[in-house]
């Protein structure tokens, strides 16, 4: 049995960023797959915001007929979106794709990458029981 000082030191080692950045490791796929989900469904960028208008109506009536929706989506290939990468560092982290045309696509709209208010929320659920089972290891309660 451990006394309530011991426990302290044990609370007081645990570093909750340390273990968030290791369960986002764990659950890339998941987590990308939120920020997927802000554009294809809903068409939003990460603050949230609708994403601007395709610049040809042309397109923009094409991309209507394909997804019976109007929504600015991103996806003509699904290139961009399968050679989406999150990268954590320290802190804070980056959603990017590796596809070819993804800094010519960010460039007009620069909220294609990362996670709303909501999305954030989302990712923190599946990491949260992750960094809760750590922090019970840590406490040897577990």
């Amino acid at each position: 049995m451990a006394t309530i000082v011991e426990m302290l030191k044990r609370v007081e080692s645990f570093d909750p960023v340390q273990a968030t950045g290791e369960a986002m490791e764990q659950h890339k796929k998941e987590i990308l797959d939120v920020n997927r989900h802000q554009l294809y469904e809903q068409g939003i960028g990460s603050d949230g915001k609708p994403l601007p208008a395709y610049k040809s109506d042309r397109y923009a009536k094409q991309k209507l007929a394909q997804r019976g929706k109007s929504i600015v989506d991103i996806f003509k290939s699904g290139r961009l979106q399968k050679e989406m990468e999150l990268f954590i560092m320290d802190n804070e982290y980056e959603i990017t794709s590796f596809a070819d045309y993804t800094r010519a696509v960010a460039y007009y709209r620069p909220t294609i990458f990362g996670l709303t208010e909501d999305g954030k929320r989302e990712a923190w659920n599946i990491v949260s029981g992750d960094v809760a089972d750590k922090l019970a290891e840590q406490m040897q309660v577990k």
